[in-house]
């Protein structure tokens, strides 16, 4: 009962994933005739000039990073082992 849902999902994911390979560029260079302008808005220039520094202190020091990363692995792993525990009553 579950299989046959379950390869109309793929079929259909794969069949997404060959339309946005192949169909929507070349549509794209056919509607798009005119140049385009490419510039940068204000909220990604914020964005930026507040990563920059982050990266080049991270770049200079990654010990900090990685211990703030492996906190949140740590907390992720044990949200997921507590995930499963409590939520539903005993069946039996």
């Amino acid at each position: 009962m579950f299989e046959p849902m379950a390869l109309t999902v793929i079929i259909a994911l794969v069949a997404a994933f060959v339309v946005s390979l192949t169909f929507v560029p070349a549509m794209i260079a056919l509607v798009v005739t005119t140049p385009v302008n490419e510039q940068e808005n204000a909220i990604i220039r914020t964005l930026k000039a507040g990563y920059a520094p982050l990266l080049t202190r991270v770049i200079a020091s990654p010990l900090p990073a990685i211990g703030v990363a492996s906190v949140f692995v740590h907390r992720g792993g044990f949200a997921v082992h507590q995930a499963g525990t409590g939520v539903y009553a005993d069946a039996g």
